[in-house]
């Protein structure tokens, strides 16, 4: 079996590197559409793909963070934002326009569940709450081995006890579970 990582929400590279000095995978994808990261990944041979992970192929606002490394810029415009302790509304620079990728399509189209061992890394600010009910409802989530995700309830407080929910069906279909910081 072909052992893939697929990052969710890369950010710097270094970010993704902390991880995968703990395991050998055959090939690895990061996905991550704030152009302030791109750099990172000149010299990796991961397979960096500029686009936003959503539950279409679309043309979506995407929300820069004024925090010094922009580590909460969002789909959403509702995240909130921490500053300095607190929670703040509106915390962005002017949104920038990026491509959003069907998610659960892509992995239909380019992996086999039989052939191909995942491990999907979501840190996605907020859009895990649209992605993860995309991909069990399209059964997407099917072709998943582990999961690693974080869940923005904290800065989406509408969303809180959400995850619970969907962790619960997630496991229930035999896939692990496990908190990404």
């Amino acid at each position: 079996m072909r052992k893939i990582f697929i990052d969710g929400g890369g950010n710097w590279k270094k970010i993704v590197d902390r991880y995968l000095a703990l395991a050998e995978f055959d090939k690895i994808y990061v996905f991550e559409p704030n152009p302030i990261f791109y750099n990172s990944y000149e010299t990796s041979d991961y397979d960096l793909i500029k686009k936003a992970i959503w539950t279409e192929d679309t043309k979506s606002n995407f929300f820069i963070s004024k925090d010094a490394n922009q580590v909460a810029s969002s789909l959403l415009e509702e995240k909130l934002c921490k500053v300095d302790g607190s929670l703040v509304s509106n915390y962005w620079f002017d949104p920038i326009e990026v491509e959003c990728i069907n998610f659960s399509k892509w992995i239909f189209e380019n992996f086999n569940k039989e052939k191909d061992d995942i491990t999907l890394k979501l840190d996605i600010e907020g859009a895990e709450y649209r992605v993860l009910p995309h991909m069990i409802e399209t059964g997407a989530i099917n072709f998943l081995n582990k999961l690693f995700v974080e869940f923005h309830f904290d800065t989406l407080p509408d969303k809180k006890g959400m995850e619970l929910k969907i962790v619960e069906e997630i496991k229930k279909m035999g896939i692990e579970v496990l908190d990404w910081d």
